[in-house]
This record gives C-alpha cells, sequence and structure tokens, in this order.
C-alpha cells in the first residue's frame, strides 16, 4: 500500500515544479506580510491595539494556513470548468489501484506540502516578527504547531471535496469557505477577541501542551474523515 501511494505522490510532484515556485514565493511573501500585521497587533507601546488589526491578522491566517497544504499547480486556475480533479480520479479509478492508497497518497502529498510551506512561513516570520522576541523558541514552535494543525484539518477538508465533488461544488465550497472566515474573523472582532492573538496568549499561557492538544485533534480528524473520504469515493457515481 505505502508502495503504490508514494508512487503516486512522486508522481504528483513531478508535475507541480511551477506550482512549487509560486507557492514558494507566495508563502514568503504572506510570512513578510503577516509578520508587520502582527507586529502592529503586539506593539511596544501602552496604547491599546485597535481591533481592525486584530481582524486583518485573522483573516490573514486564516485564509493561507487553510491553503498551506497544497502546490498552487496551474489546475487552481480552472478547475471549476474542466472538472480536472473528477477527471484524474477517474483515471486513477481504472488502474490496481485501491481506495486506501488513493487516499494515504493525497495525505502524504498535503503532508510534505504543508512542512514545506510551514518553513517557508515560519522560520522567516520567527526573525521579523515581534513574537520572535516575545515567545521562547519553545513557545514559537508551539505556536508554529497550533496554526500548522488548523492547516492540516482545513486541508483535509478541501482534499475530501477536491476528491469527491466535482469542479464545480469544489469551486463554491472554496468561495464559502472564504465567506465563513470573514464571517468568524468580524464575530471575533465584535466579541473583543482575534484568534491570532489567542493562539500567542494560549502558548504563553500552557506552552507545549497547547501544541500537543492540536496534534491529537487534528490525528482525530485525519481519522475521521479519511473514513468519510474513502466510503465516498468507493460509492460516487461518475457518470456525466
Amino acid at each position: 500500500m505505502w508502495g503504490n501511494a508514494w508512487f503516486i505522490v512522486k508522481a504528483d510532484l513531478r508535475r507541480t515544479k511551477w506550482g512549487l515556485v509560486v507557492s514558494t514565493l507566495m508563502y514568503a511573501y504572506f510570512s513578510v506580510f503577516g509578520s508587520f500585521i502582527v507586529n502592529e497587533l503586539f506593539p511596544n507601546s501602552p496604547e491599546p491595539v485597535s481591533m481592525h488589526v486584530s481582524f486583518l491578522a485573522d483573516i490573514m491566517f486564516l485564509c493561507s494556513m487553510s491553503c498551506i497544504g497544497f502546490f498552487m499547480t496551474g489546475e487552481y486556475r480552472y478547475y471549476w470548468r474542466s472538472d480536472v480533479f473528477t477527471k484524474r480520479l477517474m483515471y486513477m479509478r481504472s488502474l490496481p489501484i485501491d481506495t486506501k492508497e488513493l487516499v494515504l497518497a493525497r495525505y502524504m502529498q498535503m503532508g510534505i506540502n504543508l512542512l514545506y510551506l510551514s518553513i517557508i512561513f515560519f522560520v522567516p516570520f520567527y526573525f521579523i516578527c515581534v513574537l520572535g522576541e516575545m515567545l521562547t523558541v519553545a513557545e514559537y514552535i508551539s505556536f508554529a504547531i497550533v496554526w500548522m494543525s488548523f492547516g492540516a484539518c482545513m486541508s483535509i477538508l478541501f482534499a475530501y471535496k477536491e476528491m469527491c465533488g466535482s469542479g464545480k461544488s469544489y469551486f463554491w465550497f472554496c468561495m464559502l469557505g472564504v465567506v465563513a472566515y470573514f464571517a468568524a474573523s468580524g464575530a471575533a472582532w465584535y466579541a473583543g477577541f482575534g484568534f491570532v492573538k489567542l493562539s500567542v496568549e494560549l502558548v504563553d499561557q500552557f506552552g507545549l501542551f497547547v501544541s500537543l492538544a492540536s496534534l491529537l485533534i487534528t490525528w482525530i480528524w485525519t481519522l475521521a474523515w479519511s473514513r468519510i473520504t474513502k466510503q465516498k469515493i468507493s460509492r460516487r457515481d461518475y457518470a456525466r
């Protein structure tokens, strides 16, 4: 099973050369841009911080982290018209490859993407952002793991729609996700707190326990959605 899954992963990675370049530049930009926002969120002056800054920080982290398991390949420019992901799945299903291997390969690739793009994002972020001075190295790693765990959970959810739905339904699901991020950030802003600020406060107070809890939730989430995804692929009707 692992051999076939790794074969699929290597084949997909060979096709993502330009996607790798684009994603690297994009997350390097997110790192620098995000550090400026977070620096405004934790200023050295005693003056209160505007909640608008917290809103921007939340939007930036929620949107960027939710895509961190994917390289921005050319297929994402037109998938809602061509339904390329369904066509690829139909082809893979015609080969002697088990459904478990298909899902495992997708998760393995997302894991590789997530680890690589997290390095691109969080390493420069540590040196540019004020969090590098506020938090210890262990606390900053915990902060990174919390958001990586969020990114992993969202990537698994998007992978489900990618593998189990049409291109149009996947597109509208992505649009709904953006609306949900804005709504959640707006609700947090209205309630007087922020997700980024709250994550910093939690790791400052509880340290590695927060990251361990995040990893546990991610593991349970992965097991649950992998089963759901495999069942959906097995029952999916590919008739047009």
